[in-house]
């Protein structure tokens, strides 16, 4: 079962090397058991759930490659439903940020607060809570509303380990 682990997480990082590179970012090239494990999922399921946000991933780099902003925050909700959980929610908040740091560089701040909005309400850790936050408070400041991004920086600074 550990080859299979090593196998899927060698595969992800291979499929997403020519991608926006989300998944595989400061991923080990071999994941261990309890790197993929999440709650009521088998590893085979856990990773198939991989493989089909790291390829939903890419077609969201294509789409923000061609421009079609508006196309991406239905396309990230496919990556939000497969319903990734614990060290997996951090791939998908990763996922997010470097999606809405293209959109940031577009100027597509709507889009961008949607993406981290939608994030948001499926983040549980508060190590991902908090980096949405702050990823709020930078769009906020792009856009030159300070006290909106002072705000969502407090926010963030509120938050406390369960």
């Amino acid at each position: 079962m550990r080859g299979l682990l090593s196998h899927t997480a060698v595969l992800l990082a291979l499929c997403l090397a020519s991608g926006p590179g989300v998944w595989s970012q400061d991923r080990p090239q071999a994941a261990g058991r309890s790197e993929l494990a999440q709650p009521g999922s088998g590893p085979e399921e856990v990773a198939a759930k991989l493989r089909e946000a790291a390829s939903q991933h890419a077609i969201i780099g294509i789409y923000l490659d061609e421009g079609r902003y508006e196309s991406v925050p239905d396309e990230f909700q496919r990556i939000l439903d497969l319903g990734l959980s614990g060290a997996n929610e951090k791939l998908v908040v990763q996922a997010a940020w470097q999606i809405v740091e293209k959109l940031r560089e577009a100027k597509r701040y709507g889009v961008a607060h949607q993406v981290v909005d939608m994030t948001l309400e499926q983040a549980l850790e508060v190590e991902n809570q908090f980096s949405l936050l702050m990823l709020r408070g930078k769009i906020f400041q792009d856009q030159k509303l300070y006290s909106q991004a002072i705000q969502a920086v407090r926010e963030a600074q509120r938050l406390k380990p369960r």
